[in-house]
């Protein structure tokens, strides 16, 4: 019965070690903000969520409709990508106080080169009331699991 136990234990500890599917990264302030993007793993492909926070009453008539970003890739072997994006700014969740923004970016992305590639985002025009950007960064295998 004690070997039943034992094994029991073991497995559920194998179980809970396997790597989460997503990670999830806030950066405060002003910016630039800088992610560490670990796409080692060969068998699947990346899918990158912009997220952010607006407060102090943002959504007024003067108000935006998007952020300009432009985010640098540095791949492992030290060579540099760039785009500039825009983020739109609909309200995904908040109150009149304080707005919750998610954002797609990239999905489907099978990387010109395997390994620990390094993201830089610079927002050249401050956007009043912003708390920082988030990126969320979801793995899918080959297969379509998660």
């Amino acid at each position: 019965m004690k070997k039943i136990l034992y094994l029991a234990a073991v497995l559920l500890l194998a179980a809970a070690c396997v790597e989460p599917m997503s990670k999830e990264t806030f950066q405060k302030g002003e910016g630039p903000y800088r992610f560490d993007v670990d796409m080692s793993d060969s068998t699947s492909v990346y899918d990158f969520t912009f997220y952010t926070r607006i407060d102090g009453g943002f959504f007024g008539v003067d108000a935006p409709e998007e952020i300009k970003m432009t985010v640098l890739w540095k791949s492992p072997s030290d060579s540099l990508f760039g785009e500039t994006v825009f983020m739109p700014l609909i309200d995904s969740s908040g109150t009149f106080y304080s707005s919750q923004i998610t954002a797609p970016y990239r999905k489907g992305v099978a990387p010109l080169e395997w390994g620990k590639w390094e993201m830089e985002v610079v927002v050249p025009e401050h956007v009043k009331g912003m708390r920082g950007l988030g990126l969320i960064t979801g793995k899918t295998r080959e297969n379509g699991t998660r």
